[in-house]
């Protein structure tokens, strides 16, 4: 594949945002893997925020013509991922909200990019969050059905109410990546034949559409008389040679399992829950954003993941330690692993099946399969899990034991203390099972 950048903000890199790898999937052979986003390798839990107030803040200046002014440490600490710069990011991130001249709804799409639009919204004092789902979710009826079309589970979902679609006139939708352009171009066609006269900004950190896919972009403009913006971090055109049909997986890495403690912990105490459930009957969290979140809900989202953190923080048993996102469950626990002091990795779990390869310059170098632990039937992939002092397994809901226990037996091959950890059951605290 050919790489070719046309413009870049903040003097980003491709080697700063991501790798490449080959995909198992035959309407898209390849796939970029974030460095960023924390979901198919592991980050300091910072780092996706810092991308995300990137995006923030390139979509602040083109409302407002300003500039934030935690941009040049926040880039500066994305590029150098140095402890020192980390921290100076930090410190003016928490300095500074933005405030938009109007209010806006956010939408990060799911599965790879909940956090991602969830990490944006949280730097703007004004608007509204929701993602889109591809779970059931029993007790409401979907707002949006739309189809991503090059991905291995097309149907998207948006469970939010009416009233925010009608209240905002601008909706700003955010992926981690556009190459062609037409999963949003779908969500605005569903947007708009129901909800007209909407402005759209697209936020993303790569954008690889070619003259065909951005003149499409203008015929829908002119078709709904609307108006579509587009910001991305780096921005180019990709060429794709080759194909995977030959394509060899590495052979799966064999790990003795170690004599593994697991512990439980329940953080429910800290996270309200709302009356929809999933398809276990188990009710989803509230401030994850999947049914709609305010400005002023996501404060007590921050304030609720650091006191869960700085608890979780208490029961670390070592200097090096991992947590897990489940699935579309990525910004609270990247959140609450942020609170949890030094020497924290954090990544997710993923439907997103990619081929492992032993090559230094490719991306994914092992792979890990599971059953969702959230009651679907659906196949669940983890990818490059190093060895840790511990692992923090994020769980929504408490899973069945017999779900989670694959993933379970194959984490024990990578730490000798796995940490259980779910949000949405008001039970009596367990220290150790």
């Amino acid at each position: 594949m050919d790489v070719n950048v046309h413009r870049s903000l903040y003097e980003l890199e491709p080697r700063h945002l991501f790798k490449m790898a080959a995909r198992i999937n035959k309407k898209r052979s390849f796939l970029f893997v974030s460095n960023v986003l924390g979901k198919h390798l592991a980050v300091e839990p910072r780092i996706p925020v810092f991308a995300s107030a990137l995006l923030a803040s390139a979509f602040y200046q083109a409302r407002t013509g300003e500039n934030a002014s935690f941009e040049r440490s926040v880039a500066a600490a994305l590029k150098s991922k140095r402890t020192e710069e980390l921290q100076e990011a930090e410190s003016a991130l928490s300095k500074e909200k933005l405030t938009l001249p109007e209010d806006c709804l956010f939408i990060g799409f799911a599965e790879t990019a909940t956090a991602l639009g969830h990490a944006v919204f949280e730097q703007f004092t004004n608007g509204h969050y929701v993602h889109t789902t591809r779970e059931k979710v029993q007790g409401t009826a979907e707002v949006l059905e739309f189809k991503e079309e090059h991905s291995h589970a097309t149907d998207q979902l948006c469970f939010i109410e009416k009233e925010l679609f009608r209240k905002h006139e601008h909706v700003v939708l955010v992926d981690d990546e556009i190459t062609t352009g037409k999963t949003a171009l779908n969500i605005i066609r569903e947007i708009h034949q129901q909800f007209p006269q909407k402005e759209y900004t697209i936020l993303s950190l790569l954008d690889w559409r070619h003259e065909g896919n951005k003149q499409a972009f203008q015929e829908l403009e002119q078709q709904l008389n609307t108006t579509i913006h587009t910001i991305a971090l780096l921005e180019g055109e990709i060429e794709v040679t080759g194909s995977n049909q030959n394509q060899q997986e590495s052979v799966k890495e064999k790990r003795n399992v170690q004599d593994v403690h697991i512990h439980t912990h329940n953080m429910s105490i800290y996270f309200e829950h709302t009356r929809y459930k999933s398809t276990n009957q188990l009710p989803y969290l509230k401030g994850t954003g999947r049914f709609g979140l305010s400005s002023t809900g996501q404060s007590e989202v921050e304030f609720a993941c650091k006191r869960a953190g700085q608890e979780l923080a208490q029961n670390r048993r070592g200097k090096k330690t991992l947590v897990l996102g489940t699935g579309e469950f990525m910004y609270m626990p990247m959140k609450v692993a942020a609170n949890m002091g030094d020497g924290v990795l954090y990544h997710s779990t993923t439907r997103s099946p990619i081929y492992p390869i032993q090559k230094d310059e490719y991306a994914i170098h092992t792979r890990i399969e599971f059953p969702s632990p959230h009651g679907e039937e659906v196949q669940n992939y983890l990818y490059n899990v190093g060895e840790y002092d511990e692992i923090f397994v994020m769980l929504e809901q408490k899973a069945d034991h017999e779900r989670i226990q694959s993933l379970l037996d194959q984490l024990a091959g990578y730490t000798t203390h796995l940490h259980l950890v779910w949000m949405s059951q008001r039970e009596e605290t367990t220290n150790e099972a």
